[in-house]
């Protein structure tokens, strides 16, 4: 199954995509201009930078609610979707986002695109 192709016919809407992947930070030129014009965002809970020895999965839950709050400021009406549950950062991000249990629930998606 191509996910985002289905994705597509699941919501009717001809879909620009954009694929990043890596830490989000600052330095991410490229995803900030893009994240600011983009109407929804997928993306995990989590925000891992292996470059930091003092990385965890609750600092990375940490990281990407930090993350979620600064798009969510640049582009207030973007939808976020996050395709796997939290385990430490679940209040703050449910405010900013949409939680399904994977990829792969493309009529949930769907709905919360719409």
């Amino acid at each position: 199954m191509i996910l985002h192709k289905e994705l597509e016919k699941a919501t009717g809407l001809d879909i620009h995509w954009q694929f990043f992947g890596g830490f989000i930070s600052k330095e991410k030129e490229i995803f900030w201009k893009a994240i600011s014009k983009a109407n929804v965002f997928l993306c995990l809970p989590s925000n891992m930078n292996n470059d930091d020895i003092n990385m965890h999965w609750g600092h990375a839950e940490a990281n990407m609610f930090e993350q979620v709050q600064k798009i969510k400021k640049l582009n207030p009406k973007i939808k976020i979707i996050y395709f796997e549950h939290a385990h430490f950062e679940n209040d703050g991000l449910s405010k900013h986002g949409n939680f399904v249990e994977d990829i792969h629930q493309l009529n949930k998606i769907a709905q919360l695109i719409k």
